[in-house]
Order: C-alpha cells, then structure tokens, then sequence
C-alpha cells in the first residue's frame, strides 16, 4: 500500500532540526502570500500549526482552504512539498496548546493584533506591559478567542532530491478516489 506519511515521517526524523515549514495561502484577492510557521504535530491526518485568526494567513484561510506547504532541508539537498486543504481545529485542541506555551508568549498572544500596523514599537511594548499586569496573579493565562490552529490535510506529496547537473529525483503521490498513487516526474 502506498503511503507517503510513512515516507515523510522517516525523513522528518532524518533531517528535520528546527520544525520550521513555509506556508502559502491565497485570499479572495488572488495574491500568494508566504511565510514560515512552526510545525507543531503531524500524523496521518495531517500536520498541525497554531495562529492568530487576525494574521493574513488565517484571514487567507476563512476565504480559501487552500495551502501549500513547504519542509526545505538544503544541507540535505532534499525538500518536500505538500498541497493540501485546511481544517480549523476545535477550541479544546487550540486551548490545549496554548496552555503549552511559554507564558511570555501567551501575553504577547494577547498584547499583539497580528498583522495589524502600530505607529511605533513602544505601541506594542505598552500593550505587553499592560497584559503582564493583567495576568501577573494568574497561575493560568486563558486562550484568547481570535487563537486557533488549523490541520492541513495532504492531497499530494512531492518530494523531491537534487541531482547532479540538475537531473533532480522527483516522486510524486497523490489522492485519486480516496486512493493514493505515485508517479516519478521528471526533473
């Protein structure tokens, strides 16, 4: 049975050191924007990152599913693309997380509307002050409701290893009638 989870997952454990994975989404404005995000979990399901609903990749998100996601391990010679739909998880799993999370970055979750613009740093800084006032006597810093966290679900694989005189290895599976296939692309 084909199985390109089982193909990712051992080489996520051979050349993974950082869990950083590059993103694109695409709103109702046609434009590709592109980040880097942490990679958080990843199974058969799908592979999980978290995010503020403000950012421009969840407004993105709530008006495309779409994604493309990236894991480039250039020492290695070798990258992954997945291209996939989103899911929004549900709040327990988000609030889970956040619970997880350093507490100086649940208060800057708190103090920052991502994405937005602010007339100077200290805009900010003054938020994040207020914020760690605000919690200091808590033992536990609720989830913000703009939090959340999205799973992406593959529908293809490529990955993809540098070849000499660019004669790249290049395999490729893909959902086809709830079936993976695999296919070797030229380079």
């Amino acid at each position: 049975m084909i199985n390109p989870f089982k193909k990712f997952d051992e080489l996520y454990k051979e050349f993974n050191k950082d869990n950083k994975i590059f993103i694109s989404t695409v709103g109702n404005d046609n434009q590709p924007t592109l980040r880097i995000v942490l990679l958080k979990h990843y199974d058969d399901n799908g592979f999980i990152f978290y995010t503020n609903k403000n950012s421009i990749k969840a407004r993105n998100l709530s008006e495309n599913q779409k994604i493309a996601i990236l894991f480039d391990w250039l020492y290695a010679d070798y990258q992954i693309r997945i291209e996939g739909i989103t899911k929004e998880l549900d709040y327990n799993q988000v609030n889970n997380y956040f619970a997880t999370r350093p507490r100086e970055s649940q208060i800057n979750a708190w103090a920052s509307k991502q994405s937005n613009e602010i007339n100077d740093i200290e805009e900010l800084n003054k938020k994040i002050l207020f914020f760690r006032d605000k919690f200091k006597n808590e033992i536990t810093i609720p989830c913000p409701n703009y939090w959340t966290g999205y799973c992406v679900i593959p529908h293809a694989f490529e990955f993809w290893k540098e070849g000499e005189y660019r004669c790249h290895y290049r395999e490729k599976y893909y959902l086809k009638n709830n079936k993976w296939h695999f296919a070797i692309l030229e380079p």
